[in-house]
């Protein structure tokens, strides 16, 4: 009996040992990341304000910014690099909601069998979207760290900015070619 009670005290305390041990190495490895953030951060800051100087300097550059991509910098702008993925994410839905928006003015301007082959698409999008999406958060936006977070949530906004972009080139196209623009 006093064996088995002596094993236990071992576990418990191998237990213990290896929880706090965890938690150390973990602290250890945030304070890396955190520093590791401050750097990248910085130079950030600098390629940007580099970029600002070429645009300033060069008058023929003009950079047409979508308004949920000028939001999105806004939110960034006044936000904790730990709020960054709220930043995309608030993005992410903007971009839903103009799918949404240039699927409805296709489906106004398009005859019904013409539109069936946006819906065959947009289901087809939705599918293989999703499958992306499920792979980022399990690849990239699960790992430990902010940026792992940010980058993830990055690209589910740029998946999902294509496709808005690509709706409303359809529609353009479609509207120009109907109204006799072209």
């Amino acid at each position: 009996m006093k064996k088995y009670i002596f094993l236990l005290i071992i576990v418990i305390i191998t237990s213990v040992a290896y929880f706090c041990l965890g938690s150390f190495i973990q602290s250890k490895k945030t304070d890396r990341i955190i520093a590791e953030l401050k750097v990248e951060n910085q130079s950030i800051k600098e390629q940007i304000e580099n970029y600002n100087m070429v645009l300033d300097n060069n008058e023929d550059i003009v950079e047409a910014k979508h308004p949920i991509d000028i939001e999105e910098e806004k939110c960034i702008k006044k936000t904790h690099v730990y709020d960054y993925p709220i930043c995309s994410q608030n993005a992410e839905k903007s971009w839903d909601e103009e799918i949404k928006n240039n699927l409805n003015l296709l489906q106004k301007i398009m005859p019904e069998d013409e539109y069936k082959s946006i819906v065959n698409m947009h289901e087809q999008w939705e599918k293989s979207v999703y499958n992306e999406i499920d792979v980022i958060n399990r690849f990239i936006s699960s790992k430990d760290g902010i940026i792992y977070k940010t980058e993830g949530s990055n690209d589910i906004v740029q998946l999902k900015k294509q496709y808005a972009l690509l709706l409303k080139s359809i529609y353009s196209n479609y509207y120009e070619e109907k109204e006799g623009m072209f």
